[in-house]
């Protein structure tokens, strides 16, 4: 038998081989690595919802929903930063109770790409509900659906600003 030792040429062909590859897959990663930092920055969101917004959520009557037609006053006092929203959501007694008695919760997560928005808010019982629509400067509404290992409630959901950030004024153009 013949020990690599002795017959060192013999295995250069597989040393370089694998050095290139190394060096192919280096020269890629660099190559992707380089385009991201020159990619154009996401731009930012040209609606900017910061600010509380006062309104009313209407459960819908899908099958098996405990709460069919209930609406509840609705508020969200929501702070954007860039595309990401936090803050919190208030519930009020309309003509049926708070889903579950959870009068209060957190925007856990929350984004805004274009005027659709999505949120999920948190409440203490470890519920949440996630809110999916659209925003204007003045107004928004989608509609809704509660989880609670599994689906307890559907709905809509709409609100207008009752204060907050008002938009950037209109430039003049002549």
């Amino acid at each position: 038998m013949i020990a690599r030792a002795e017959r060192p040429g013999l295995y250069l062909p597989r040393r370089r081989a694998a050095l290139a590859r190394a060096a192919i897959g280096l020269a890629a990663l660099l190559i992707a690595g380089g385009c991201a930092l020159l990619s154009a920055p996401p731009k930012a969101p040209a609606l900017d919802v910061t600010g509380f917004w006062e309104g009313r959520s209407v459960a819908s009557c899908a099958a098996r929903m405990a709460r069919c037609g209930g609406m509840v006053q609705i508020s969200l006092s929501m702070i954007q930063n860039e595309s990401s929203i936090s803050g919190m959501y208030r519930c009020a007694s309309g003509f049926s109770m708070c889903r579950g008695m959870d009068t209060n919760g957190r925007i856990a997560a929350g984004e805004i790409r274009g005027p659709g928005v999505a949120l999920r808010v948190m409440f203490e019982d470890v519920s949440s509900c996630i809110f999916t629509g659209t925003f204007t400067d003045e107004a928004g509404g989608g509609s809704y659906i509660c989880l609670q290992g599994g689906i307890v409630e559907r709905g809509f959901w709409q609100v207008r600003r009752a204060f907050g950030p008002s938009p950037p004024p209109l430039r003049s153009t002549g």
